[in-house]
């Protein structure tokens, strides 16, 4: 697909799983052919999801299947994994045979975080465990030191396994771009770089040098830092899809938190969410610096 415009009345040939032609609607049916009749639908390619933590307990009747389901029937098509499981290999084979029905899952290794520290030969090991394993890439949520990181980056590139994740803490952000990172989590590392000084026109030149992605997970943050009231969140298209229960956990755990906020000061959640929207529109001017031909 590389154009916006409708294309009406038309055939899709499928063979062996995959789109062989798509012509204007023929006449003469299609021999030996099962048919699908789509007419008054539209057809479009599957959406990607391309940043999910997987559950990994059922809750409330919702589980890893449902999640699977909910994805599938909103035109989701493909997943990107990043919180990480051992079990996950094996998940991403089931799917990948047919065995269980899910959208397409790339999978990231368990994350590495401050709290482990592993020598060079360790992480050796542990980073071609991780690739023989079948995962697609590392993911990084944070750095027990700047001296560990320089030795990951050397060994994703030596292992050939694609990194990504949050921008390394104590690691000079320009630096941190030019060392093999393919895909920055959340915006981390430009949204703390005054938008109009030399420092952000240098990440912006070496995330394009260096063919850096960037997965800014913009809603997560308009829900987690209150820029979308209660009232809007519970009208989404959806949420009649999940288990009651779980609605009414949520719905709590939200109400409970404006109560807090309300009890703080009456003006406490109004300061909050002005103070947040700065942080959230910082986030979007980002992406408007770094992709300016999208906007």
């Amino acid at each position: 697909m590389n154009t916006t415009k409708i294309l009406p009345h038309q055939d899709v040939v499928v063979e062996n799983g995959l789109i062989k032609t798509i012509k204007p609607t023929a006449r003469n049916k299609y021999a030996n052919a099962t048919v699908i009749d789509a007419s008054g639908k539209y057809l479009m390619p599957g959406l990607a999801d391309m940043h999910v933590h997987l559950p990994r307990k059922d809750q409330f009747g919702y589980g890893l299947d449902q999640f699977f389901q909910l994805h599938l029937a909103a035109g989701i098509t493909t997943l990107r994994s990043m919180r990480g499981d051992e079990a996950d290999p094996e998940l991403q084979r089931l799917i990948g045979e047919g065995k269980k029905l899910a959208p397409d899952l790339y999978i990231s290794a368990p994350p590495f975080s401050a709290r482990y520290w592993l020598s060079s030969d360790s992480l050796t090991r542990l980073v071609r465990q991780y690739k023989s394993s079948g995962f697609q890439l590392l993911k990084v949520l944070s750095i027990p030191s700047v001296t560990w990181y320089d030795t990951l980056t050397q060994i994703a590139r030596k292992e050939n396994i694609r990194l990504a994740g949050h921008a390394p803490a104590g690691v000079l952000f320009a630096k941190a771009l030019g060392q093999g990172i393919g895909c920055i989590e959340h915006l981390g590392g430009y949204e703390t770089l005054p938008i109009d000084k030399p420092d952000f026109d240098e990440a912006v030149q070496r995330t394009l040098a260096n063919k850096v992605y960037n997965c800014p997970t913009l809603d997560w943050y308009f829900v987690n830092y209150t820029q979308i009231t209660l009232d809007s969140l519970k009208r989404r298209r959806g949420l009649d899809r999940l288990p009651t229960a779980l609605l009414q956990s949520w719905n709590q755990t939200m109400e409970n938190y404006l109560s807090q906020q309300a009890r703080k000061h009456p003006d406490s959640l109004r300061k909050e969410q002005v103070a947040e929207n700065q942080y959230v529109l910082h986030k979007l001017e980002v992406l408007k610096r770094l992709y300016p031909e999208s906007h």
